[in-house]
């Protein structure tokens, strides 16, 4: 059982040695130095690399969640606990495979074959190639964090669980606990795990911009294809981390039940995250419209 450790690099190296090879072979059979070609396999290498980044993003995933050496619970309970973290942090943890994949197959566009003498040069930032997935990605992450903070404010001291109290003569009385709830326990890598998802995000993004452009075609086209990838990068992250923090609201309200007004905004909230993150996600899935290509003037190949 130990060995299942060795999986969730494994993942992520597998993924990436397919990538490798991938790109040796499209670098040996270059396209030809024309336009249609070069933007036809520009789209198949785009294509190739989201498809290596969800496959790899889902082992790691997967992988960390079978991992059989996750911390027990700091007060000596059941070995659930550390499952229940390992299930709570998952989805950060194929975010981040996503993002690493994906930065790695930005770094290896298949070149043409010939000599291309110019290019165009266009100043890209990480805000303008992101748009509005790159916002609600942000504010995803933003309502996790402050839902984590709240959970963690106000459960047991073990973290785990969270107190039920009724008010007798004029004072609160604590009387039972229930979990698992996103206490300091759960919270605690649940801010590391959102943490990793926008820095890794963020690197991605920046090598996205700073990718040298498409040899001859227009500017238009290189940007198109370039959003194209940005959308499917911020779509996968925006996928798994929604599933994070709507997940970890959904399991807040059930432990949140003798408390109804809390237990519904937390149920609503994770419920809208969970599927407007699904929603987000799926609108990249298909190819968008990218214009058909034609040769910068004035270039030679």
């Amino acid at each position: 059982m130990a060995a299942l450790v060795l999986l969730v690099p494994l993942a992520v190296l597998t993924g990436a040695v397919v990538l490798a090879v991938h790109v040796v072979v499209a670098r040996r059979a270059g396209p030809d130095s024309a336009a249609p070609s070069v933007a036809l396999a520009a789209r198949r290498h785009e294509t190739f690399v989201s498809v290596v980044a969800a496959l790899a993003s889902a082992g790691a995933t997967v992988a960390f969640l079978m991992l059989p050496s996750l911390p027990l619970s700091p007060a000596g309970g059941h070995r659930g606990a550390g499952y229940a973290l390992g299930a709570a942090t998952a989805p950060y943890v194929g975010a981040v495979a996503l993002c690493l994949v994906r930065a790695v197959g930005e770094r290896t566009w298949p070149r043409p074959r010939g000599t291309v003498r110019t290019a165009p040069l266009t100043r890209r930032t990480v805000r303008s190639i992101g748009g509005w997935r790159l916002a609600v990605l942000a504010a995803t992450l933003g309502t996790g964090a402050l839902a984590v903070l709240l959970y963690g404010a106000t459960a047991t001291p073990d973290g785990q669980r969270v107190a039920h109290t009724v008010v007798e003569d004029g004072g609160p009385v604590t009387w039972g606990a229930r979990g698992p709830y996103p206490g300091w326990y759960y919270g605690g890598p649940i801010l590391v795990g959102l943490a990793a998802v926008a820095v890794a995000t963020l690197l991605a993004l920046r090598v996205l911009t700073r990718r040298p452009p498409l040899p001859l075609v227009t500017t238009e086209h290189d940007d198109a294809v370039r959003r194209l990838a940005a959308a499917r990068l911020l779509a996968g992250a925006q996928l798994w981390a929604g599933a994070g923090v709507g997940l970890t609201m959904l399991f807040a309200a059930l432990a949140l039940q003798h408390t109804p007004v809390a237990a519904a905004l937390s149920a609503l909230g994770g419920s809208a995250v969970l599927i407007g993150s699904m929603v987000v996600a799926g609108t990249a899935v298909a190819a968008r419209h990218v214009p058909r290509p034609r040769p910068l003037a004035g270039i030679a190949a």
